[in-house]
């Protein structure tokens, strides 16, 4: 569940100046193994972060997990199809490790 946290500040006039604040919504990542199987380690906002999975994924299998901020290191990243919030995203081949935000996938540091 998302939180709305209210700021409001009032002015000389004592008219309202700031408005609420909303935080970022957690974002929903399917992560598919169309072409093969592949090996995924899956983190909560850096490598360092929570391990949320860690295994092969077997081809025709999906593995759906949310957050603001994913790392994930992938074996095979040609062997699987990337779609955040409904839109497909590339994921680099061989072995590869990216970071996942709501504005996309991008290369990551192991």
């Amino acid at each position: 569940m998302t939180a709305t946290t209210g700021v409001t500040t009032t002015g000389a006039n004592g008219a309202p100046l700031a408005t609420s604040l909303r935080p970022g919504r957690p974002m929903r990542l399917a992560i598919t193994a169309a072409r093969g199987d592949c090996w995924l380690e899956v983190h909560a906002g850096s490598a360092t972060g929570k391990l949320l999975y860690e295994g092969i994924l077997d081809e025709g299998k999906t593995l759906a997990v949310s957050g603001r901020k994913l790392w994930i290191r992938f074996g095979a990243g040609e062997n699987v199809d990337l779609t955040l919030d409904g839109k497909t995203e590339q994921v680099p081949a061989g072995a590869a490790n990216v970071l996942v935000t709501t504005n996309g996938v991008q290369p990551a540091q192991p």
